[in-house]
């Protein structure tokens, strides 16, 4: 779980890459859980590529760029999703920890 974000991750996976249909070129963090608190344009299957143009690769690096934005004062992340093959910049509002 990503409690600043409201979802769920997990490493990409051949098993995730088929269960979702992903391509073997995405790389990142599969979306695989979305509680009512997330933003609403976040899903199961969203692969997060990055937050600020640095590549997503681990859970630290979401809690990082969440514990950082927080520093500067910010309430939220801009992500960059893959979904479906099409990538898509998303404000996700960061949550209470």
């Amino acid at each position: 779980p990503v409690p600043d974000l409201g979802v769920s991750v997990q490493e990409l996976s051949p098993a995730l890459r088929e269960a979702f249909g992903l391509s073997q070129d995405v790389a990142g963090l599969v979306i695989t859980e979305v509680d009512g608190r997330a933003a609403a344009d976040l899903r199961p299957g969203d692969v997060i590529v990055s937050i600020y143009r640095d590549p997503v690769e681990t859970v630290e690096d979401i809690s990082e760029a969440a514990s950082k934005a927080r520093g500067e004062g910010r309430s939220s992340l801009l992500v960059l999703i893959d979904r479906d093959g099409a990538r898509l910049f998303v404000p996700v509002p960061l949550l209470a920890s």
